[in-house]
C-alpha cells in the first residue's frame, strides 16, 4: 500500500466559540456564587451578619471568588473535553460546591473571621442548585450553537469497516460536536467511500500528516477494524507529550465487560480482576425510590385514560392486554404488558401504563436495560446485564441493532449513577415535548460514548 496521504487543500478558518463560552460560564458561576452569598446573609436572622460585620463578610466573599474558581476547575468544570458531559458535569459541580464551603470555613479561621455554620451550608446549597440551573440552560446554548456549525471538533476516524460506519453516522449527527474529516485504513484504497462524506485518505502509520492536512484535533480509533501491529503503534503515537492528538478508542463488547477492573497479583504475575457490575445498596435504593415515584405518580395521574383504554378496547371485542414474555435480572420469565400498539393510542406512555404494576411489583425499572424476549437468542440475549432490572426506557433507545442496544446497556451499567437515571427521564420527557409541539423528531439529547 502507498504510504501517501490524499491532499484536501487549505481547510477553511473556524470558529472557536469555546473561549467565549466558558469566559461566559465562568463569569456566570461567580456572580451565582457571590449572590447566592449574599441572599443567604439577608435570609437568615441573625444581627451580627449585620452592620460591621456584614462589610467582613464582604471581604471575605471577594476572598472566595478565586479560590471558587479554581476548585470548579480542578473539577473540569472549564474544560471543553468534559463541560456539558452528561450526569458527570453535575456530580463535579456537586464536589465543586462541597468543597468550596469547605474552603469557606478554612478561610474564615485563616484570616481570623469566624463565619456562621447556617449560612455556610445554605449559601453552598443555593449555590448548587442556582449554578445547576446555570449550567442546564449552558447546556441548552451550546444545543443552539452546535446546530449552527459552532462547538464542533475535526476528527479523523482510523479503521474501516461496518462497526465504523455506524460509527461515522453518529458522529455525523448535526448537534454531535464532532466533524469527521476522514478515514485511515490499512485494508481499503485511497478514496473509497465508507459513508457519505467521507472516505479513506490513506493508512493509519500517516495520521501525523493526515491530522496536519485536515486540522484535527482528535482521533476515533475502532480498534477490532485495524491489524494488532497498527492498534500498537496508533497507542504508543498517543503518549507522546509533543502530540496534541486525543486519541479515543470506540469500545467493544469485550471492552465493555471488563470496564469494571481492579489490579490483583497471583505468583508474581500482575492480573486484572473484573468487579461484579452490581449497585451498591444506597445507590439500589435510591433508583428504587426513583422507580416507585415516578411509577405511582404516573399511575395516579393516567389511570382515567388507562381504564378508558381499556374499556374502549374491551367495547370492541379486542383483547385489552398485549403480553410478551420477558427476563428480569435473575433471568426467569415474566410477561411484560402493554397495550396492543397497533390499534392502541399512538401514545408509547399510554401503552405502557399496564407495565407500570410490574415496575411496583419490583420486575421492572422506569430506567434500565432493553427487556430481553425470553426466546431471543445472539449476544444480546446471551450477555445482557441481569445485575439491572430492564427497562421500560434507557439508553438503549438510541439504537436499533440489539448488538449495539447491548453496548450501551453495558456502559449504563457500568457508569450508572442516580442523575444518568434523571438525564435519561428529562431527555425522554424533552423529546415527546418537542414532537407534540410539531418542532420535528428530537436528536439524541445524552452522549452515547462515555463521558
Amino acid at each position: 500500500m502507498t504510504e501517501t496521504v490524499v491532499e484536501r487543500g487549505p481547510q477553511p478558518a473556524r470558529r472557536n466559540a469555546w473561549r467565549p463560552l466558558v469566559a461566559g460560564l465562568v463569569v456566570a458561576d461567580l456572580t451565582v456564587y457571590a449572590l447566592t452569598l449574599l441572599l443567604a446573609a439577608r435570609a437568615l436572622p441573625q444581627p451580627y451578619l449585620r452592620g460591621e460585620a456584614g462589610q467582613h463578610y464582604l471581604v471575605l466573599l471577594v476572598l472566595m471568588l478565586p479560590v471558587v474558581w479554581a476548585l470548579f476547575a480542578t473539577q473540569g468544570l472549564y474544560d471543553p473535553q468534559t463541560l456539558f458531559a452528561g450526569s458527570r458535569e453535575y456530580s463535579a459541580l456537586l464536589r465543586g460546591c462541597a468543597a468550596s464551603a469547605l474552603a469557606l470555613v478554612v478561610l474564615s479561621f485563616a484570616i481570623d473571621m469566624p463565619v456562621s455554620r447556617m449560612w455556610t451550608v445554605l449559601s453552598a446549597a443555593m449555590a448548587l442548585v442556582t449554578i445547576a440551573a446555570v449550567r442546564f440552560a449552558g447546556r441548552r446554548l451550546r444545543h443552539r450553537l452546535r446546530g449552527r456549525g459552532l462547538l464542533t471538533t475535526r476528527a479523523l476516524l482510523v479503521g474501516a469497516g461496518q462497526q465504523a460506519a455506524s460509527v461515522a453516522r453518529q458522529l455525523n449527527r448535526k448537534t454531535g460536536g464532532i466533524e469527521l474529516a476522514g478515514v485511515l485504513d490499512d485494508y481499503l484504497p485511497i478514496g473509497t467511500v465508507i459513508a457519505p462524506g467521507l472516505e479513506v485518505l490513506g493508512p493509519s502509520s500517516r495520521l501525523t500528516d493526515a491530522a496536519a492536512l485536515t486540522g484535527a484535533r482528535d482521533v476515533i480509533v475502532v480498534p477490532e477494524a485495524l491489524p494488532w501491529e497498527s492498534l500498537q503503534a496508533v497507542l504508543a503515537r498517543s503518549t507522546h507529550s509533543s502530540d496534541r492528538l486525543r486519541v479515543h478508542l470506540v469500545g467493544g463488547l469485550y471492552d465493555m465487560l471488563a470496564a469494571g477492573v481492579r489490579l490483583s497479583e497471583h505468583s508474581g504475575i500482575p492480573l486484572l480482576t473484573v468487579k461484579k457490575a452490581a449497585l451498591g445498596p444506597v445507590e439500589a435504593a435510591l433508583k428504587r425510590a426513583l422507580d416507585c415515584g415516578v411509577s405511582g405518580a404516573l399511575l395516579v395521574v393516567l389511570a382515567p385514560l388507562a381504564a378508558f383504554e381499556a374499556l374502549r378496547l374491551a367495547v370492541r371485542g379486542m383483547a385489552v392486554l398485549e403480553r410478551r414474555s420477558v427476563l428480569d435480572r435473575s433471568g426467569h420469565a415474566f410477561d411484560l404488558l402493554s397495550f396492543p400498539a397497533d390499534i392502541a393510542t399512538r401514545s408509547t406512555l399510554v401503552r405502557k401504563l399496564p407495565s407500570l404494576g410490574r415496575v411496583l411489583a419490583g420486575q421492572l425499572s422506569i430506567v434500565g436495560p432493553r427487556p430481553v424476549a425470553a426466546a431471543e437468542s445472539g449476544a444480546a440475549a446471551r450477555l445482557q446485564p441481569f445485575a439491572l432490572r430492564p427497562g421500560l426506557t434507557g439508553l438503549w433507545r438510541q439504537a436499533h441493532e440489539p448488538d449495539e442496544q447491548l453496548l450501551l446497556d453495558l456502559y449504563y451499567l457500568r457508569s450508572y449513577s442516580i442523575w444518568l437515571d434523571l438525564q435519561v427521564l428529562f431527555a425522554r420527557l424533552w423529546t415527546r415535548l418537542r414532537i407534540r409541539g410539531s418542532l420535528g423528531p428530537a436528536g439524541d439529547l445524552w452522549p452515547v460514548r462515555p463521558t
